[in-house]
């Protein structure tokens, strides 16, 4: 067969073939002369690779030096040697069979390893080229050494099964088994251990053994703090240690005894030592170079994922003795009234959240405020599932600010346990739990498995860049064909930033527009895979993502995409595939157009909706025409009606039934100028009861000036409206008890006068006598003169008597045993006691306590004059905080009189007037018009409240709280406590 000579093959770095070959060859028929031949040996000794030339037998005729020094041979050794001979014998018929291939161009590389003089396999790639030397035909043949490239390859797929192996590590024991098994794997040592520090005594202790004997290791004590390698280890240091080196412990210079050589290396975890790895060998006598950095990469590599198991088996440690605590005690309990919408905590709970557990609201709408705006609409809507029966408990996560301003993750979990007969619930309870920390654990878990698959993804891609470097020369021409076809291609999508990826998702083309749009240079996409602009998070891998646009044939998406500066935006993307001129796919075209703007308008119009939503102040859009477009759910729970039955309704209907008209013609009037109307309005709820609210009108214009909407803010001041009127009420009764006290206090002092002077005159005129009469008159009438200034006295607290414990229960029998006597038959008394002998104490003045209940029993009979019933109640009671009925009294333990009749009641405007001095709805002649007044006056003196419940022809019943009190038991006969 006839041979076609080619030159001889490029010094290393160059290919076979190239013209730098040929410029250097002799070129065919021509002789070789000897200055020529001595400047191509130079040459061929100056490559990196190794050179053989071969003749037509297979025989070697001449070698470069990096062969002799490579496998370890003298020249004389190679020189007529069959080249095949340098191959594994069990591959040379492979090695003959790739030769063939070599030579007839089917295949353009050897992969097979040659074998050196000590038999040690060395992986090479080789290249086969015909020529000629010293004047005849032969074969050059270039093995380039790749074992660096193959040791980094295994040591990648090392990590990356290293890191697979950790995360799915089931426990921390089972991590420190594999940590300590690829180590030993690594290095060739035959036993190791893990020891993890002791804080209380600052030494390192054995947390996981492998092949270390007990007699060994307490021969060596290397865990000794004042040893010089665990000094080291502690610190963060590593340390490597031979037969013939030593270290300084507690029982002085120690020596490694049976170890041959040891190496100790700390794990950090942000920048502190969290373990060591320790392994040796009773074998080798040194760790090599290889080794070493095989260690050091495991060490710096694992400290996050021991550190989380670590932290997981103590989180679990800890769990277990926290429940053993909340069974122990009411630790992290919490207990809600849900009828009266009470919170209640316990105090180690709130001062863990660092509030005052005295000074806090414990009212839902307080603790509602502190649970962070993103999770509140989920943790409502898990509590009311709850409450309406579609889940048997409540278990949420959300976050709680605390006093500190600091966020913590809470585990809440709670069911009912308190039903009405209905099954409505009415109490709940459960426990709450910080779960910080577990948050923070899985977030940092997160990260360090998106670390890690980076770290195997980019190291992946770096040798893949190698070798397709190494091919790019032989694909340039097809590459050149396809190139020009996909730019067709391409010039036909041209639109806004466009970017083009082979199959395998390394960026070919990188537009203008894509500079623009993602802030990276062309020079620094090219040749990167796609993953430079993917949010990880939210995209499938690059692979699985080209598959797909593969198979469909285009993809149209909106997705985040990241930004050279850490930032995300918005794309709207369309995603083409390129083919051949025979069809097949080659290449994916997108097309990117940023849209962050739009989302982000979007996101703000959906924020300001949730806002209006959730307010707490009545909100009504209307047109221009006043006719209600919109109503957020607050207008439901001030006026009872829904969103379906005002929409339509006209402005009006908001501005109260009685002066509606009235008050959107004074509105209409202000808001036409461009002004904001404010006014009080009375309405009327859909159940019929009353409210009084504040409404707040504003005009709305378009970018002309025109009025197109108009919006209102409306809000319920009923509560505050009323706390208005008590005040005035307090007030009024305040002024006229001071002029009443200061008016009968002179009284006092002229009736002094009358009856002292009445008195002896009366003795110095006889019995029977006209002038005895008439001084008897007088007599009497500055008696009833002096018990009714007694009473305003009473009524304007200007006399303070001596108060002492008083038995209620024994003073209400008292007074109705005394009625019982004294009222008309056709008047039943009803005596209700609920409350406990020694309960019922009261700090008092007893005079006016039983002039209190006189006045409030004679009251009620006096309002029967046909017969009824009289109900006297006795109970006691406990305020938890002050409410519309109690608004003045404190929170505590009070006793509630209640006195009750069946007469004929009364109507609001005298229910104003009744604690009014001298007001009577009695005839001229019948009452003083001071017995309320006085009863008003004692009530208030004790620190106590009176209401009143009278409807016209209904009857009327009066409550009096008083504080009670815990003072020595009250004496059976008088009501009174006894004295010490």
């Amino acid at each position: 067969m006839k041979r076609q000579l080619m030159d001889p093959p490029a010094p290393a770095g160059g290919e076979p073939g190239s013209t730098s070959a040929r410029r250097n060859g002799c070129g065919e028929g021509v002789e070789e002369n000897p200055v020529h031949r001595s400047a191509l040996e130079a040459m061929f000794d100056s490559m990196a690779d190794l050179l053989f030339v071969i003749d037509e037998k297979g025989c070697i005729i001449h070698v470069n030096k990096t062969v002799l020094q490579r496998l370890n041979y003298e020249e004389s050794e190679l020189i007529g040697r069959n080249v095949l001979d340098l191959h594994p014998e069990d591959l040379r018929g492979k090695a003959m069979e790739i030769m063939e291939n070599l030579l007839s161009g089917r295949q353009d590389m050897c992969p097979i390893p040659v074998v050196s003089r000590d038999g040690m396999l060395i992986p090479v790639e080789t290249k086969v080229t015909r020529g000629r030397w010293g004047g005849r035909d032969v074969l050059f043949g270039i093995s380039r050494d790749i074992t660096d490239r193959v040791r980094a390859q295994a040591f990648v797929d090392f990590q990356r099964d290293l890191a697979i192996a950790l995360g799915a590590a089931f426990d921390f024991e089972e991590a420190l088994d594999i940590l300590l098994d690829a180590a030993l794997r690594m290095t060739g040592m035959d036993c190791g251990a893990v020891y993890l520090p002791d804080e209380s005594t600052e030494e390192l202790q054995p947390a996981f053994l492998k092949g270390v004997p007990e007699q060994l290791l307490s021969s060596t004590r290397w865990g000794d703090s004042n040893s010089d390698g665990v000094a080291s280890a502690l610190k963060g240091g590593s340390v490597y240690l031979t037969c013939d080196q030593a270290w300084k412990g507690k029982r002085g210079t120690e020596f490694l005894g049976e170890w041959k050589c040891l190496a100790v290396l700390p794990i950090l975890h942000r920048e502190e030592t969290i373990a060591s790895l320790v392994v040796g060998s009773r074998t080798l006598t040194c760790i090599g170079e290889e080794s070493r950095n095989a260690l050091e990469t495991i060490a710096s590599q694992v400290g996050s994922v021991l550190a989380r198991l670590k932290v997981e088996k103590a989180l679990k440690e800890n769990e277990e003795r926290l429940n053993l605590v909340l069974d122990a005690s009411d630790s992290g309990f919490v207990d809600w009234d849900v009828t009266t919408d009470t919170l209640r905590f316990n105090r180690r709970w709130i001062e863990k959240l660092g509030y005052d557990p005295d000074k806090i609201k414990h009212q839902m709408e307080f603790w509602e405020k502190l649970i962070h705006e993103e999770d509140l609409p989920h943790a409502e809507k898990a509590l009311d599932e709850h409450l309406e029966g579609r889940a048997p408990c409540v278990e949420i996560e959300h976050r709680v600010l605390t006093a500190g301003g600091e966020w913590k993750w809470i585990l809440t979990r709670g069911r009912t346990v308190v039903w009405d007969k209905d099954g409505k619930p009415l109490r709940m309870a459960g426990t709450q739990t910080d779960i910080t920390k577990r948050k923070l654990m899985e977030e940092a878990l997160e990260q360090y498995r998106e670390h890690l698959e980076r770290l195997v993804e980019g190291r992946t891609l770096e040798l893949t860049r190698i070798n397709e470097q190494l091919q790019l020369e032989i694909a340039q021409h097809k590459r050149t064909e396809e190139q020009l076809l996909f730019q067709a291609q391409l010039l036909d999508n041209v639109r806004e930033a466009i970017i083009a990826t082979d199959l395998d998702g390394r960026v070919i083309y990188w537009g203008k527009g894509a500079e623009v749009l993602y802030g990276h240079a062309s020079e620094e996409a090219m040749g990167r895979g796609i993953g430079l602009i993917m949010n990880q998070q939210e995209q499938p891998e690059e692979k699985e993502l080209v598959a797909q646009i593969v198979e469909s044939g285009l993809l149209k998406k909106q997705s985040r995409q990241l930004r050279k500066d850490g930032t995300f935006l918005w794309v709207d993307m369309a995603v083409s595939v390129a083919t051949d001129h025979e069809g097949k796919p080659f290449a994916l075209i997108g097309i990117h157009r940023d849209i962050t703007k739009d989302r982000d308008a979007e996101e703000e119009l959906l924020r300001l909706s949730k806002a209006i939503e959730q307010a707490a102040e009545g909100i009504i859009i209307t047109d221009a025409e006043g006719i209600v477009q919109y109503v957020n759910p607050a207008v439901e729970s001030i006026t009872g009606y829904s969103q379906s039955e005002t929409l339509g309704r006209h402005m009006r209907f908001f501005l109260g039934e009685d002066r509606g008209d009235e008050s959107y013609a004074s509105a209409k009037k202000v808001l036409e100028t461009g002004e904001m109307w404010k006014g009080d309005v009375v309405g009327r709820r859909k159940d019929g009861t009353g409210y009084e609210g504040r409404i707040t009108i504003s005009p709305v214009r378009d970018a002309l000036g025109d009025i197109v909407n108009y919006v209102a803010v409306k809000h319920d001041v009923t509560q505050e409206v009323e706390l208005e009127r008590r005040l005035r009420e307090a007030q009024k009764l305040e002024a006229v008890g001071t002029l009443a006290g200061g008016i009968a206090h002179d009284l006092n002092n002229i009736l002094a006068a009358i009856m002292g002077f009445a008195g002896i005159a009366v003795k110095r005129v006889s019995e029977g006598d006209a002038v005895w009469e008439c001084l008897q008159e007088v007599l009497r009438s500055s008696r009833r003169a002096r018990d009714l200034i007694r009473q305003i006295m009473t009524f304007s607290r200007r006399k303070d008597r001596v108060r002492e414990p008083v038995s209620l229960r024994l003073m209400v029998g008292e007074v109705l045993k005394w009625l019982s006597a004294s009222l008309p038959p056709s008047i039943h008394i009803y005596q209700d006691v609920k409350i406990e002998e020694g309960r019922d104490a009261v700090l008092a003045d007893p005079v006016q306590v039983h002039q209190l209940l006189m006045n409030l029993c004679t009251n009620a009979a006096q309002s029967m004059p046909q017969g009824g019933l009289l109900k006297v109640e006795l109970e006691e009671v406990v305020l938890p905080s002050a409410t519309s009925v109690t608004a003045d009294l404190p929170p505590g333990v009070y006793v509630r009189l209640s006195v009750a009749d069946t007469g004929c009641g009364m109507d609001g405007r005298t229910l104003e007037r009744i604690f009014e001095p001298y007001y009577t709805t009695r005839s001229h002649g019948d009452g003083t018009g001071l017995g309320l007044a006085v009863v008003h006056g004692v009530v208030k003196a004790h620190g106590g409240e009176i209401r009143v419940l009278s409807e016209k022809g209904e009857g009327t019943t009066f409550e009096v709280f008083l504080p009670r009190t815990d003072l020595a038991k009250v004496d059976f006969l008088s009501g009174r406590a006894p004295r010490p």
